[in-house]
C-alpha cells in the first residue's frame, strides 16, 4: 500500500517544528488513518510540546491499529507519567505486558519505573497523612527528578509549606 510521502513531515518534527509537523500528520492521518505511525509521530510532536493529553489520544488511536506497538505502549506511559496519572501508565504497561512475548521483555524497563514512581506517589501522600512532610517532600523531589508532574509538583509545594519552607 503507498503512503504520502513523509519527508517534509518527518524533517520538520525532526527540525522540532512540533506544530508545523502536526498540522502535516494531520494531513496525512486525514489521506491514510490506517497507518499507525502517523498516529504516533503525531503524538509524539504533541509530547514534545507539552500537550500530554493530545499524546495520549495519539497513542489511543496509533495502538487501535496496531496493537503490538511498544513504542506506543511506552510514549503513552511516559505522557501519563508527565499528567502524573502513574497507576494509569503502570496499568496500561502491565495489560500490554501481560501480552508476553517480545512486547513484555521490551516494556519491562518502563513498567519498572512506572511502577516506582506509583508507589513513591502514594508514600509521599501517606507520609503527608500522618504528619511527616520532610520524608513527603522527599519522595516527591525524587519523583520530579524523572518526570515534571504537576500533581507531584503541588504535593511538594504542601510539603514544603509544611516544613515552613515557602519563605526561602
Amino acid at each position: 500500500m503507498g503512503h504520502p510521502a513523509t519527508p517534509d513531515r518527518d524533517a520538520l518534527r525532526e527540525a522540532r517544528q512540533w506544530g508545523d509537523a502536526i498540522t502535516l500528520y494531520t494531513k496525512a492521518i486525514n489521506l491514510a488513518p490506517a497507518v499507525p505511525t502517523y498516529h504516533l509521530n503525531r503524538a509524539a510532536c504533541h509530547f514534545m510540546r507539552g500537550d500530554f493529553d493530545e499524546c495520549v489520544g495519539g497513542c489511543t488511536a496509533a495502538l487501535a491499529l496496531d496493537q503490538g506497538s511498544a513504542k506506543a505502549h511506552r510514549r503513552m506511559a511516559k505522557a501519563r507519567l508527565e499528567l502524573g496519572e502513574f497507576a494509569k501508565a503502570a496499568t496500561g504497561l502491565e495489560a500490554a505486558a501481560a501480552a508476553g512475548g517480545a512486547l513484555a521483555s521490551e516494556l519491562s524497563a518502563d513498567l519498572a519505573a512506572a511502577t516506582q514512581l506509583r508507589e513513591w506517589q502514594a508514600q509521599g501522600e501517606a507520609a503527608m497523612a500522618q504528619g511527616d512532610p520532610s520524608l513527603g517532600r522527599t519522595f516527591f523531589a525524587n519523583i520530579l527528578a524523572k518526570v515534571s508532574a504537576t500533581r507531584s509538583r503541588l504535593w511538594l509545594v504542601r510539603a514544603e509549606l509544611g516544613l515552613g519552607l515557602c519563605d526561602q
